[in-house]
């Protein structure tokens, strides 16, 4: 994560965009390194989505070079991995159909109904 100048939000925003990112696929283990970097770039803070769209990147961006280097369409390699049940990772974060389990919507039916 870059933090820019004085930044203080870089070890979060990192942190964040690796535990929000662990449920989506199924995995039989897990295993995040990140960097807080200090550079001269403008000062940077928390906003919207905080390190998931970093980190959704990161791991989208794999699966899809994975899917290629396999020979695979990446969205059925998507599909095909993508955490079915309600898991939750080591952290406070719960995969999309552990919170639909609780009560929550899917995004495309609550789309339709919008």
């Amino acid at each position: 994560a870059d933090t820019g100048a004085y930044g203080g939000h870089g070890l979060t925003v990192a942190q964040a965009a690796g535990h929000k990112t662990l449920c989506l696929y199924r995995a039989s283990a897990y295993h995040f390194v990140a960097d807080a970097v200090y550079t001269n770039s403008p000062v940077s803070g928390a906003m919207r989505g905080y390190g998931a769209p970093q980190g959704y990147f990161a791991l989208e961006s794999h699966m899809d070079e994975i899917a290629a280097t396999l020979g695979l369409d990446p969205l059925s390699c998507g599909a095909a991995t993508m955490s079915a049940g309600a898991t939750t990772t080591p952290s406070i974060w719960t995969s999309p159909p552990g919170c639909r389990a609780r009560g929550g919507t899917s995004a495309p039916a609550a789309c339709q109904s919008a």
